[in-house]
């Protein structure tokens, strides 16, 4: 038995520490991405409970979907200009360790309100406090891409992101089984706020380690400071008009993306108002699929290397489409569960996917710009769905607006699925 768990240490030692397919990524930086990853999945297991929070204090429909969208209104206003000023930094490493400390550090804020504001005015403090912590998440944001590809290098990009993925997956699930005895433990509202501050405790590991990151300097592009907007959207255009691919792919995304957002705002809504889930269930819809989650990036890592990307792609996107429909003709708990636990299964597919088919489609030169410019069509969309998904949930109910959901997914997918995979570098020639 010792000698077997000595074997599985040495193992897993060797796959945390050694890059296997990665040959550009160095052994420190693949060490440093998932320990920044631990405190990242720790953090962010208090995010599902946020929307959560809020319906029990009495937010309606509307403020909870801000809890989506406030991000996605700063992003789409902001992500661009981020983009172009990044590109002015010969190293973002100390931007994006910074940006993310601060950013998981909202969750401590949000605990300590209830202490000095009752529900009403709490609600209306804790969505102020989110829109101001959107800035930094979108700096964030757009770094993340660009960040990663760099330490990976173009062959490493779905083993980095796969590991990372995987143990945000096992770290956050293990920390929401926590959080979910420690919600039926307590008396609201103070459980949640243990919980908030708590968990917030891994903004401090992940820039613990997410600072030591090391890559090389890149070149220095003048300031955008002093240029008009239609100049600068000009250029844009200019930049953007000779991708193709990128056009292709970041149109049929935003599709997808949009249906994808319309869900989160309505499912803490159907487990608080529309089968009445406690605390403790909810933290299991959210444990089983993140458990999955963690599974899922080793499938589909082994299946990039048999099947491609396309096959990845088209599965995941046709497979996630159904979840809304399928939560939505369910109230059994034990068979959200079940679906919850195959959402997180195909999402792993699909996050790495969606990373490396945008990461291909872009021009190495210029990848902040285009990250950013990726990141304001997905902000578009997530600040429209979730103000249309809770317009549609008081209008028509809960349950109608997660079927419409999953028809807007769907047509992402026929999308994906009938546009034919293109020639790069045959789309750049001309």
């Amino acid at each position: 038995m010792v000698a077997l768990i000595k074997r599985i240490f040495q193992i897993f030692y060797r796959w945390f520490t050694t890059p296997q397919a990665g040959s550009l990524i160095l052994p420190s930086n693949l060490v440093n991405v998932q320990m920044d990853a631990i405190g990242v999945g720790m953090a962010s297991a208090a995010l599902p409970f946020v929307p959560v929070f809020l319906a029990r204090l009495g937010a309606d429909n509307y403020q909870v979907g801000l809890i989506t969208s406030l991000p996605a209104i700063t992003g789409l206003l902001l992500s661009i200009p981020m983009g172009q000023y990044i590109e002015t930094r010969k190293n973002i490493v100390p931007w994006y360790s910074v940006s993310r400390a601060i950013g998981l550090s909202r969750f401590a804020v949000i605990g300590l309100v209830p202490f000095f504001f009752k529900s009403e005015t709490a609600i209306l403090v804790i969505l102020i406090v989110w829109a101001i912590f959107t800035i930094p998440q979108t700096l964030l944001a757009n770094m993340f891409n660009f960040l990663m590809n760099m330490v990976a290098g173009p062959s490493g990009r779905f083993e980095l992101l796969s590991r990372r993925w995987s143990i945000i997956g096992i770290t956050t699930a293990i920390t929401v089984f926590i959080a979910g005895q420690i919600l039926d433990r307590i008396a609201f509202p103070i459980n949640y706020q243990i919980v908030f501050i708590l968990f917030s405790l891994g903004g401090v590991l992940s820039y613990r380690y997410s600072r030591q990151l090391i890559i090389p300097e890149q070149e220095k592009r003048p300031s955008f400071t002093g240029k008009k907007v239609t100049q600068l959207l000009k250029e844009l255009y200019g930049l953007v008009k000779n991708e193709p691919p990128f056009i292709l792919f970041a149109s049929k995304r935003f599709v997808f993306t949009f249906g994808l957002t319309m869900v989160s705002p309505l499912l803490p809504l159907y487990y608080v108002r529309q089968i009445g889930a406690s605390d403790s269930w909810i933290a299991i819809f959210s444990t089983t699929q993140t458990l999955l989650n963690f599974v899922g990036y080793f499938v589909w890592l082994k299946c990039s290397h048999t099947k491609g990307s396309r096959f990845i792609l088209i599965t995941t996107t046709f497979v996630m489409s159904f979840y809304p429909l399928l939560v939505a003709v369910s109230s059994q708990f034990w068979l959200i569960a079940i679906f919850a636990a195959v959402q997180g299964l195909f999402e792993a597919g699909l996050n790495l996917v969606f990373f490396d088919e945008l990461m291909k489609t872009i021009p190495e030169d210029r990848s902040a710009t285009f990250v950013s410019i990726n990141q304001s069509m997905q902000f578009l969309a997530s600040v429209a769905a979730p103000i249309i998904a809770t317009f549609l949930a008081d209008k028509i109910g809960l349950q109608y607006s997660l079927m419409a959901a999953t028809g807007v997914q769907l047509m992402g997918f026929f999308m994906f699925l009938c546009g034919k995979p293109i020639n790069l570098k045959l789309a750049k020639a001309n």
